[in-house]
């Protein structure tokens, strides 16, 4: 009785010897086949921020906002990148306030274009300055004050199509510009 019984656990020993030998094989045989991810260099950071706005499909208009911009490009970690990255907002959005104040005179009867002009991209300047103020005590309050005024362009949009007094393509654009900054700046501060 002993004797078969030892030769059943020998017979199930080298049973599961082959089991784990076949499926050692296999293992080995689908690493084998399954191709091998290329080594990619680690991404720069501002490269890491625009791979967070790819579900929306602004991945290469971000690199192509970013990339010009050395001090953003070079930045070694995310608080100088998101700082350096406001500061550029706040130049362009005077730049989009300057411009649209520049077609008040021209649509002197619009008060949307005031609107727009004065309070919604006052509050977006305004909304990138306190960011950077809370930026190195308090990111979650600097990516809330971005949020806060991150619809102001899209509200500058709905003031002027309700009041159909002005049809500039370029406000448009503008305004999708400045929702853009801020989409960015929010992606940027939400990585420190």
């Amino acid at each position: 009785m002993f004797f078969l019984s030892s030769i059943k656990i020998q017979r199930m020993a080298n049973s599961t010897y082959l089991s784990l030998l076949f499926t050692i094989s296999m293992i080995s045989i689908s690493h084998a086949l399954s191709p091998t991810p290329s080594p990619k260099s680690n991404p720069k950071l501002y490269e890491i921020v625009c791979e967070g706005v790819a579900m929306f499909g602004e991945e290469e208009r971000c690199l192509k906002l970013l990339e010009p911009n050395s001090q953003i490009t070079s930045a070694k970690d995310f608080f100088t990148l998101s700082k350096v990255y406001l500061e550029m907002s706040i130049e362009k959005a005077t730049k989009g306030q300057d411009y649209l104040k520049s077609l008040m005179n021209k649509y002197a009867s619009s008060q949307a274009l005031e609107m727009c002009a004065t309070k919604y991209y006052g509050d977006l300047i305004a909304g990138f300055q306190r960011a950077i103020r809370e930026l190195p005590k308090e990111p979650d309050g600097a990516s809330w004050e971005i949020h806060a005024v991150g619809d102001d362009p899209h509200l500058c949009d709905l003031q002027l199509a309700q009041e159909n007094i002005v049809h500039d393509p370029s406000i448009t654009a503008l305004n999708s510009d400045m929702s853009f900054l801020c989409l960015i700046a929010g992606e940027a501060i939400d990585h420190i």
